[in-house]
């Protein structure tokens, strides 16, 4: 996906916007613009402070390779995208883009809310330099993705966020553009559309067009980025592999060390190893909660909060069941640090019933972990099942942490994020040679 000519190369940019007394920085770039058009005889405030909304961004981004932006809201992405787009002017510094865009950014920018959905997209490859005969071949195509057959002839200001940025995401992809810079683009739909997004995503990148991807996901960003850049207050904290720029803004969002590879004893002490969870404000469900604490151990007993592949796991949950059925189920369910799912540890899934009643202690013993290197989120759920159905009488979200080291577990190139977040060993061998063909 690299070694071509350079399509963006960007120097110094940085984008500073003045702030009246009581403004909002978060809101200047767009409310000052507002009250000027709907005040305009207001006038404009002359005191007040400079806000670098973007400072001191360069980077280099070759044909053919995806830049993945992330950090947290208000760190300057989407005002970056915006200077490379042409929305927005830069206060200082330079980025020179070669090729033909094509952008996604917010709702609101790239389609006139008086015209239809149709009009909208031929409008669109006309800013684009497109011809009419190929937006006309690519239209039915940009229809079925965007799924808005029935409304393509609606004025867009009638359309819901979600159908806007569906036709606008479609007309980016098909309307084939050398440097596509795309806005949060995976948090667009219901799940079967967002996997069509996936898919175009990666069609997009093995037809070699140059990418420019900003998301909260550190998943997306591993997933279709060579490289990712990540942004606090405005300012390029780290700027290199996407696998590394997700073990930063990990760190940066939930204060946990970057170095997945740190000793045991550094990351020990980030974590802990038992939470009390009798305490929990309970505004949720009247009943008392069931779930009191957890503690973590390996499985010879030493306490730890860290964990290396391979390796067995102990959890033991202290329970007050007060008047709630006692025939009932525990789970624990972890997840990435992004929330997204890892794994679900049942106890039905060992066909025996619990009777939960009075207090008491229960036991899992998880007799191998097989997940990758990386923080887990662990939560701890209590139910029942009536009527077939599984209910909820209690659950603790993010009860506790864990550290999972891959270790010595595989040889070779080792295991990654991007390899998938379980790790299995196999037996490879060959066991017949062919003779070769005369």
């Amino acid at each position: 996906m690299t070694g071509g000519r350079p399509a963006v190369i960007v120097e110094g940019l940085g984008k500073r916007y003045h702030i009246g007394v009581g403004e909002d920085p978060s809101d200047v770039a767009g409310g000052s613009l507002w009250r000027a058009v709907t005040n305009p005889f207001r006038r404009a405030k002359t005191t007040g402070a400079d806000y670098w909304a973007l400072k001191d961004v360069s980077f280099t981004l070759h044909e053919g390779e995806a830049l993945g932006i992330i950090g947290r809201n208000g760190s300057g992405k989407s005002t970056l995208l915006k200077m490379l787009a042409g929305v927005v002017e830069p206060t200082v510094g330079m980025a020179r883009l070669y090729g033909t865009i094509g952008s996604l950014l917010e709702v609101g920018t790239g389609f006139h809310p008086d015209l239809t959905g149709r009009e909208n997209v031929f409008l669109n490859g006309s800013l684009l330099g497109i011809k009419r005969a190929e937006v006309m071949r690519q239209f039915d195509s940009i229809v079925d993705f965007a799924e808005l057959a029935k409304f393509i002839d609606t004025p867009v200001k009638h359309y819901s966020s979600g159908m806007y940025v569906r036709l606008a995401f479609s007309v980016a992809i098909h309307l084939r553009t050398e440097i596509l810079i795309l806005d949060e683009v995976m948090a667009v739909g219901d799940a079967g559309f967002q996997k069509k997004c996936i898919e175009a995503m990666e069609r997009i990148l093995h037809d070699g067009r140059t990418v420019l991807f900003v998301s909260h996901s550190p998943w997306a960003i591993e997933r279709f980025c060579d490289k990712a850049l990540l942004l606090d207050q405005g300012a390029p904290l780290f700027y290199g592999s996407s696998g590394d720029a997700s073990i930063h803004y990990r760190q940066l969002v939930y204060a946990l060390p970057t170095d997945e590879n740190a000793s045991d004893a550094s990351v020990e002490e980030k974590l802990t190893t038992h939470a009390d969870l009798a305490d929990r404000d309970n505004f949720e469900r009247p009943r008392s909660y069931v779930i009191q604490a957890i503690a973590l151990s390996r499985l010879d007993g030493g306490e730890t909060a860290v964990f290396h592949t391979g390796e067995g796991m102990r959890v033991r949950i202290d329970y007050h069941n007060d008047g709630i059925e006692p025939d009932g189920y525990f789970a624990l369910l972890f997840s990435e640090m992004t929330a997204d799912r890892a794994m679900t540890i049942h106890s039905t899934h060992t066909g025996q019933a619990l009777l939960v009643e009075g207090r008491g202690m229960i036991e899992c013993i998880i007799p191998e972990i097989r997940l990758t290197s990386g923080y887990y989120s662990v939560m701890v759920d209590f139910g029942r099942f009536r009527d077939g159905v599984m209910e909820t009488l209690d659950t603790v979200p993010d009860a506790i942490r864990i550290f999972v080291s891959v270790g010595s577990y595989v040889a070779g190139i080792g295991h990654n994020r991007n390899h998938g977040v379980f790790v299995q060993q196999s037996n490879w061998s060959i066991i017949e040679k062919y003779a070769s063909p005369q």
